[in-house]
């Protein structure tokens, strides 16, 4: 629900736009599709553009509704913008470090019938071969671990913090080392599923 302070500075905001309440509207649409393709240009997701555009508008409004006089919008606009989108990005690439990698996007197919003891048997090779040194071993094997009643996203910021990289650096590297041991173990398990059992 929007409150009484919201909708007078949304009134103000539009008669200082234009006293002509439908000129004014036109010049807010315009303002919001140069908000959008300026976003755009600056490398927003589509699905965040709406959003950043509604931050810096309010931003704008509130800052209108302080009495203070803006010259030139466009200009003003698209400062204010590019503030939020680094804003944006920021809080973007925190929540990036999160707990999971991302999935893998087509999940590939062996034909080993019900036999997940095929897949581990290569895990457990691919493990101990050149595919990982000691070192990869033991992050991907660390980054994985559950130690007791710990929770996994703070295991990892230890482990980061052990490693002296960040949770971001760290999950990158958990993740290219994962990609590794998945090409190894489907070479591994197509080999595997051809053997007359």
């Amino acid at each position: 629900m929007v409150s009484f302070s919201e909708s007078n500075r949304l009134k103000n905001f539009i008669e200082a736009l234009d006293p002509d309440p439908e000129k004014a509207g036109e010049r807010l649409i315009v303002l919001r599709e140069k908000l959008a393709k300026l976003a755009v240009w600056r490398g927003c997701a589509e699905s965040a553009i709406d959003e950043i555009v509604d931050i810096t508008i309010d931003r704008i409004m509130a800052k209108s509704s302080g009495g203070v006089e803006i010259e030139n919008l466009n200009a003003y606009a698209s400062q204010v913008l590019r503030f939020v989108v680094l804003e944006h990005g920021r809080k973007n690439k925190e929540d990036a470090a999160g707990d999971d990698l991302p999935e893998i996007a087509v999940q590939p197919v062996f034909e080993t019938g019900d036999q997940p003891e095929v897949r581990l048997g290569c895990l457990q090779k691919c493990l101990f071969t050149d595919v990982t040194n000691e070192n990869d071993r033991r992050l991907i094997l660390e980054y994985y671990q559950l130690s007791d009643g710990e929770k996994l996203s703070e295991n990892r910021r230890q482990l980061a913090r052990r490693l002296g990289v960040t949770t971001l650096n760290l999950k990158v590297k958990a993740c290219r080392i994962r990609d590794r041991l998945e090409r190894c173990i489907g070479r591994c398990v197509e080999v595997e599923g051809k053997r007359p059992v």
